[in-house]
Formats: structure tokens, C-alpha cells, sequence
């Protein structure tokens, strides 16, 4: 629906919700797996991992899901994948000639798969590796049964075992910074209530909580700071959000839903905006610190396993993956609050688009237009010039920003301000 504005000398409007957050269906129809994990370098480099009854799935795109190259391993079946850099990607999971856990990686993009087996004592996962984990100081992090966890430095093939902090399926690691982290526990994949704590590089770690007779089943950590955690679950017949305090001895339940399935997980894209995501594709978003969470949009039948944010997007954008092959694309534009002007032009308003309309009795000389932000820095925005019209893709606006815009080429400049939320 295409809605239209006039904006005069002195006076402003405001359109809220321009532009709504939206999932893209980015399956490829050959793929019925269940996927488990995504992990992508840019917004359209990426691999996402999973199995079922027919085998394993390690899918790559190079256009954001346009494309899917299969590099399935056959006998393998992967339940996690870290893309680390162009020259690095680890998939984690079950190889069955040995009913063990392993690492395929690649060190140079393109080349064939490598293989680590864990099949001996000193090695003894025996089903699978849960997460792979590389906090960009050269070291990287595996988790999974057994209650182990291993390191490697500088080298994708020589791990080395850590102290475990129990027996438990450690389903995730969080590495902080080069001290502190977190490890997800429990007794099986769908209980999962205790949170480890690490204050020496992930070499040993101690219970920090064990949310069991709370009966509070977590999906995800996220440090919202070095002090402050964000637990993503569910607590019988709800889903829920959980924050700590600065100690990590009180928890608040800041989120509650009575609807049955789980918040999977969420991330802040600025200190106060962040979003979360829910298994039946339900997004929650802050616009407080996280503080309160409310519901923006939904996708209807699915069933979502995993959420992966693209954390240096401008806005936020991410991809999810769930039963049966489900591969989503989300990206929440930023939203037209607020636009104002000095001066009487026309504002169109469709989908991720706006146009400007400056009016007809100017004179016109190689029109353009600039964005600038509130520290006076060119801001890149693809438009194109038609008839006295600016046709401007917003893809590229922060949320919760404000912008001032420059026209030039005509008779007299053009100014105005423009509110994202």
C-alpha cells in the first residue's frame, strides 16, 4: 500500500512503522533435513549445517541464500558450524564410522574438507560436538558430550582437552573476551539449565547457577555486558527472557510469554535496540537496554532451531534455520518515524523505499542528495534521480538514528531531517 505526505514551512508529520521486519523463505527444495546452525562472515557469505534420516547437510552460499552449494561430507552429520574468516570455517557433530564426535575444517577457501576424529581416551566424545567457538584471538572452542571442552591455538588440528566442568552435554560455549566465559549444560538437549563460568580462558570452569528447580530450560546466553547475561528459553508452558545482575546472583524474568515453545536467542545491535527470536519464528525487540521486549512480527509454520545475527549490519539482519530445511532470511529496515522539512516537497512512501519530490517550478542542474549523520559523516544511500524525484533505498539506515539530508542541483538547497526507530 502506497501512502502519500505533504510537508510544509513549520510544520511536520510522522509515519510510524514505514517499513516492517520481515522473514525471507531462502530454502532450496531438495534439502528436508532438519538444520541445526548457520554461521556467516557478511550479510551474504554463510554455511548452515544439520542432518536427518537420509544423512548430513553442509549447504554455502556466496549471495545470501540465492545460491546453496552443497558440500556435504557423507557419514557425517553436523549439528554446528563457525565460518571464522575467509580462510577458515569448523563444522562440528557425529561421524558415524566411529560413532564419535568430529571437526571438519578448511583452511584455505575452496579446498577439500579436513577430518579430526574424537575416538580415543584422550579424545572420548561419543556422539557429538555441540559448538564451535572463536573469539578472534587465534585460540578456538569445542563443546559437547561428555562434558568436554577443547582448545586449539593458532592450529585447526591440534586440540588440546580442558577441565571439564561436568559430565553434562555442554550444548554451547560464550567467550567474552580473553578471560571471562560462559558454558550452556544439561542433562539432554532439551534441558539445559545450567550456566558455567569461566574467569581463566575457558581452562577450567565453576557453576555459576542451575536453574533445574526452576524449572527454567535455556536456550542461549548473551552477555549483555562483562557483568550483566541474557538467558533465551522457555519455563513450563512459556517462553521467557532472563537478566541478570551485575553479580549473576539475581535473575529477573524481564520477557514472558504463555505460549508453548522458546525464546532461541538474541543480540543487541546498539547499546539500547536489540532483537530476539522465538522457535515459531516470533521476533521480539528492545528498544530500552533490554529492559522490556515486545513483539514485532511472525512467521507462520515453522519451526526454527537456530538464529544467527549479522552483528555489523546496519540494520538488523540475521538468518534462521529449522525442521525440514527451513532456511529464513530476517532483516528489520530501519523505520520512517519522523520527517522533516524547511522547505514545501512531497514525500511517497512504499515497501523499503521512499521518494522525495522536490517541486516542479525549480530549475535543475545535476541533481544529488547526502546523508549525514549526527557527527557530520557522509552516510552511502543508493538513489536514483527521475523527474523532480528522489527514489531512496533505506537499507543502509541504523535504526534508532537521526539524519540530515542535503539536496543540491536545484535553484535554491534543499534541507531536511529524517528520525529512524
Amino acid at each position: 500500500m502506497r501512502k502519500t505526505f505533504y510537508l510544509i514551512i513549520l510544520f511536520f508529520i510522522s509515519y510510524n512503522n514505514l517499513l516492517f521486519s520481515e522473514w525471507t523463505d531462502i530454502s532450496t527444495p531438495k534439502i528436508k533435513e532438519n538444520l541445526y546452525s548457520s554461521s556467516f562472515i557478511t550479510i551474504d557469505k554463510g554455511y548452515v549445517v544439520g542432518w536427518g534420516s537420509s544423512g548430513g547437510v553442509i549447504l554455502y552460499t556466496s549471495d545470501g541464500g540465492s545460491n546453496w552449494d552443497d558440500q556435504t561430507i557423507p557419514g557425517i552429520y553436523p549439528f554446528t558450524v563457525n565460518y571464522v574468516n575467509e580462510d577458515l570455517v569448523f563444522v562440528g557433530g557425529f561421524a558415524s564410522n566411529c560413532n564419535c564426535g568430529t571437526i571438519l575444517y578448511k583452511n584455505i577457501a575452496g579446498s577439500n574438507w579436513k577430518e579430526i576424529l574424537f575416538d580415543d581416551v584422550e579424545h572420548p566424545f561419543n556422539f557429538s560436538i555441540m559448538d564451535i567457538e572463536s573469539p578472534g584471538n587465534g585460540s578456538h572452542y569445542a563443546s559437547g558430550y561428555n562434558g568436554s571442552i577443547y582448545k586449539t591455538d593458532n592450529s585447526a588440528s591440534d586440540w588440546k582437552k580442558m577441565k571439564a566442568p561436568s559430565d553434562l552435554i555442554l550444548k554451547s560455549l560464550t567467550i567474552v573476551n580473553d578471560t571471562l566465559a560462559f558454558c550452556l549444560g544439561g542433562k539432554d538437549l532439551y534441558n539445559m539449565t545450567v550456566i558455567y563460568k569461566s574467569t581463566n580462558n575457558a581452562n577450567s570452569f565453576d557453576t555459576l547457577r542451575d536453574f533445574k528447580n526452576d524449572f527454567v530450560n535455556i536456550s542461549s546466553i548473551y552477555p549483555l555486558s562483562s557483568n550483566e547475561l541474557l538467558l533465551f528459553g522457555d519455563r513450563i508452558g512459556k517462553r521467557i527472557i532472563l537478566k541478570s545482575d551485575s553479580s549473576n546472583k539475581m535473575w529477573n524474568e524481564i520477557y514472558s510469554d504463555p505460549v508453548i515453545g522458546s525464546v532461541m536467542a538474541g543480540y543487541m545491535n546498539s547499546y539500547q535496540s536489540g532483537i530476539a527470536v522465538c522457535d515459531d519464528g516470533t521476533v521480539l525487540r528492545t528498544n530500552d537496554s533490554a529492559l522490556t521486549w515486545q513483539e514485532e512480527s511472525k512467521i507462520d509454520n515453522v519451526e526454527l532451531m537456530h538464529f544467527f545475527p549479522i552483528a555489523d549490519s546496519a540494520i538488523p539482519t540475521g538468518y534462521a534455520v529449522g525442521i525440514n530445511g527451513k532456511i529464513l532470511k530476517y532483516q528489520s529496515p530501519a523505520k520512517v518515524e519522523q520527517f522533516y522539512s524547511s522547505n514545501a516537497i512531497k514525500v511517497i512512501c512504499s515497501g523499503e523505499t521512499f521518494f522525495i519530490t522536490i517541486p516542479n517550478n525549480e530549475m535543475i542542474s545535476d541533481p544529488q542528495i547526502n546523508f549525514y549523520d549526527l557527527l557530520g559523516r557522509n552516510i552511502n544511500i543508493d538513489f536514483l534521480y527521475e523527474n523532480h524525484t528522489f527514489m531512496i533505498n533505506s537499507k543502509n539506515l541504523k535504526s534508532k538514528n537521526v539524519y540530515f539530508l542535503r539536496f543540491s542541483g536545484f535553484s535554491k538547497p534543499y534541507f531536511s531531517r529524517l528520525v529512524t526507530n
